[in-house]
């Protein structure tokens, strides 16, 4: 019997979050050899009582897990607070908008990949989510990598070896799409049915669909190559120096550059392939912490 466990991020999703449980909890009883675990993640909730019926649910149910944020932290914060608390062979990431069909990714897993993204041939999102999905796509490809045949979306799924390499980032401010670019080139695509909402409408406004696109910056070398060829053409000829100096680390095998607004630690492996990582100078007032998590529910 393999365990999919099922992480789900709810903001103001009172109304919807026990018929997406249910439905899902339904699909499985369909399945043979799948059993399922979920783990619900309040956001900072502001306008009702999600996390009520989370605890009602893991109350109810056995394989019910809730997690409470101590504010907003954001989709992909709480997708990673979820990723810590999973033990299925399996993990879906989806919303709580009710897009299930769960069967074509776990078959589409069962054929050797890391990860399954569910695509969708006709979106049913709004005008600007259609415009920022597609800005999306282009960005991932050009910043991170993604497979150009690929297409991604908010329902995928996860071997465990593979939410075991991304649970290791710490940032405060994470992209798991940039994650698992880095982590494995055994991508998948499968065609699901994209339904439209059944309550309310979707929760990213505009300024948090920009700062999501801004996040794809973290996990690219692409600004320190355009700094660099820009410093070195303001600067040529000169004697100044634009680059931030950069110092052997105690980490082995890692530059730390001092220059930068937040310390930046860079290698490049002897496969050619870049990395980087960020880190908080011991003085920085403004760094965020960690988001803060209670787990409810019965184990």
């Amino acid at each position: 019997m393999k365990l999919i466990s099922i992480v789900i991020p709810c903001y103001n999703s009172e109304a919807t979050i026990r018929k997406v449980v249910e439905m899902v909890m339904e699909e499985f009883k369909k399945m043979d050899g799948y059993d399922c675990e979920f783990v619900l993640v309040n956001d900072g909730s502001p306008k009702d009582n999600t996390y009520g019926e989370i605890k009602k649910l893991g109350e109810q149910y056995q394989n019910v897990k809730g997690i409470n944020l101590l504010r907003n932290f954001g989709q992909h914060n709480a997708l990673m607070a979820a990723l810590h608390y999973t033990e299925g062979d399996f993990i879906l990431g989806m919303d709580d908008d009710m897009q299930t069909q769960i069967s074509k990714l776990i078959h589409k897993m069962e054929e050797g990949y890391d990860l399954v993204y569910g695509c969708y041939p006709k979106r049913k999102n709004s005008f600007l989510k259609n415009v920022t999905s597609k800005l999306n796509e282009v960005s991932s490809r050009i910043l991170l990598g993604r497979p150009k045949d690929i297409v991604s979306s908010n329902f995928w799924m996860i071997t465990r070896q593979i939410k075991d390499e991304v649970v290791k980032y710490d940032s405060f401010n994470p992209y798991i799409d940039g994650i698992f670019y880095r982590t494995t080139h055994k991508i998948g695509n499968v065609e699901v049915e994209h339904f439209k909402r059944a309550v309310g409408t979707s929760n990213y406004t505009l300024k948090k669909l920009i700062k999501l696109w801004l996040a794809y910056w973290n996990y690219s070398v692409i600004p320190l190559r355009i700094s660099s060829v820009l410093c070195s053409r303001r600067f040529s000829g000169s004697h100044h120096d634009c680059h931030p100096k950069a110092h052997r680390s105690d980490h082995d095998g890692w530059l730390v550059f001092y220059n930068l607004r937040h310390r930046c630690l860079f290698r490049i492996d002897s496969d050619g392939a870049p990395h980087h990582r960020r880190i908080h100078r011991k003085d920085d007032s403004d760094s965020e912490p960690h988001a803060a998590v209670y787990c409810a529910g019965n184990h």
